[in-house]
């Protein structure tokens, strides 16, 4: 559990109401933004300044929904939060096991440069923060247009078993690029950065379609309505004026910068299974899975031990048609930030032909073999995917 602290120098500790645009196919729309301060200075968890010492900070992403209390302190370990309108009972995301993978490796991809671990099981024991994600904006008119909502904590020195929300929902028309998006902006706050004028930068007040990350430049800060600029002295350490951030730089202080990952990814194909019949001429839809302790830079399919398609982003899927008759192996190769890969389990289909009655998916070795009626190398299993194309699934 997290331990009471104080921080050397006040620590700005407002609530951050993200008015990240509420009209997701509207992204030139953009929201100010409002700081509360908490009702109390109360503060939770391990300093943030022991962390490259310590491990990774933790960050949970809770999708299943959570019931918080509201109290003087804010710790995720112990479910209180400080935000005198979001606690209770709280919905979930809902959607489907991809649905959760592909924003989890998206957010992991906007952190993979710094030492935050980012989890979607709740750790057992010790420091975490946490960002709920679900349906769950309050029904005052503040709260409209707004699609997070987080405390600022400048330098990350105050509280470290934080609390941030994510209003989105299965269903409600973002793309897992956009509900990450407001996920790390939000986490974000939580990290000690504030806003910034810059549309490609993840701490913009708006949601906006296009790939943002923490930039490395110093950036006018947008000042908070009511409380001005939180966070001038961490600024003026890095840009060398208050009113100026470096979200990256910033970062590399407040967390330190990721560890050498030697890891290599998870990789499995979903859909089809080994075995599985297509009739000759029919497309077939393959679903991959891939998951990395940072994040999943690419995967790879492979065809008869041929790379034939790459998707960058989860869930990664693919069509293929015209598929030549025949039995044809695939493989998927995950391949993390730092080149690290990791390769699935081959899986044979059977197109234009039924199984051999004596095929056995056990005896599939790495690509090698296929061991049944009789034996075929998937190296020159027939490569023909006329006209493949990607498949995005947002």
């Amino acid at each position: 559990m997290g331990n009471t602290v104080s921080a050397s120098r006040p620590t700005t500790a407002g609530f951050v109401a993200a008015l990240l645009g509420a009209l997701i196919a509207c992204p030139s729309v953009a929201s100010a933004d409002a700081l509360l301060r908490p009702a109390s200075p109360s503060l939770t968890g391990t300093a943030a300044t022991t962390q490259a010492a310590t491990g990774p900070h933790r960050i949970f992403l809770n999708f299943d929904g959570d019931v918080l209390r509201h109290g003087t302190t804010e710790d995720a370990t112990r479910g209180i939060t400080q935000s005198p309108d979001i606690h209770g009972s709280l919905a979930g995301f809902g959607g489907s096991h991809a649905d959760r993978e592909a924003i989890l490796q998206a957010v992991r991809a906007d952190f993979a440069a710094y030492n935050v671990a980012i989890t979607d099981e709740r750790p057992m024991a010790g420091d975490y923060a946490m960002t709920v994600v679900g349906p769950n904006r309050p029904t005052a008119p503040f709260y409209a247009s707004l699609l997070g909502a987080a405390y600022i904590d400048c330098s990350n020195a105050g509280v470290h078993n934080d609390i941030s929300f994510a209003f989105h929902e299965a269903g409600d028309g973002a793309t897992p690029s956009t509900v990450a998006r407001t996920i790390s902006h939000e986490i974000g706050h939580g990290l000690g950065l504030e806003h910034t004028d810059h549309a490609e930068a993840i701490m913009f007040p708006a949601n906006v379609d296009g790939d943002a990350s923490f930039q490395d430049a110093c950036m006018p800060v947008v000042a908070a309505p009511g409380i001005g600029i939180a966070c001038a002295r961490q600024h003026e350490e890095t840009c060398g004026a208050p009113n100026l951030q470096n979200a990256h730089q910033e970062l590399l202080r407040s967390v330190g910068p990721a560890a050498v990952d030697l890891l290599p990814p998870e990789a499995a194909i979903e859909s089809p299974r080994s075995g599985d019949e297509f009739a000759a001429g029919e497309p077939i839809e393959i679903e991959a899975f891939a998951n990395d302790d940072n994040a999943v830079d690419h995967v790879l399919l492979l065809q008869g031990g041929e790379v034939v398609a790459v998707d960058e982003d989860a869930p990664f899927a693919w069509t293929l048609p015209d598929v030549v008759d025949g039995p044809v192996g695939f493989e998927v190769v995950a391949v993390d930030a730092a080149g690290n890969e990791g390769r699935s389990i081959p899986v044979v289909v059977f197109v234009g032909m039924e199984a051999p009655e004596d095929f056995d998916d056990r005896h599939v070795d790495g690509g090698c073999s296929v061991q049944g009626s009789r034996s075929l190398g998937l190296a020159w299993l027939p490569l023909l995917a006329l006209g493949l194309r990607r498949r995005r699934r947002r």
